[in-house]
């Protein structure tokens, strides 16, 4: 598990009933393992119409970034790469900022009834 230090990022909460909550988050920003390139697609790039739309879109401005290119290849991307790893989730939240993360009502509730 890697932590990323930042000094503070939203999250914005869509809960059910469609209204929209920003939180702020003002703890260590943590990539928990490995994720599906869809799965974090679909968080940067939330307007499209569907996942394969926002998973292209990815793929392209990756590919247009050529730093970010560059430092995702040493990290063994490429544009077949399904799964992405701790670094290249680091390495790409290093040049994006954290993704947008949409939760339902029944998540959102969940992580504030677990602190104790």
């Amino acid at each position: 598990m890697q932590k990323i230090n930042h000094k503070q990022w939203f999250i914005q909460t869509k809960y059910n009933n469609m209204i929209k909550v920003e939180k702020e988050v003002s703890k260590d920003y943590i990539i928990k393992g490995f994720k599906h390139f869809t799965q974090l697609a679909t968080e940067y790039f939330q307007g499209h119409s569907d996942c394969n739309a926002a998973r292209k879109r990815m793929r392209d401005t990756i590919d247009a970034n050529l730093q970010l290119k560059a430092e995702l290849t040493a990290a063994s991307y490429t544009e077949h790469t399904t799964l992405l790893s701790p670094k290249m989730q680091q390495i790409i939240w290093a040049h994006w900022g954290p993704p947008i993360i949409s939760l339902s009502e029944n998540h959102a509730n969940e992580s504030d009834n677990k602190r104790v």
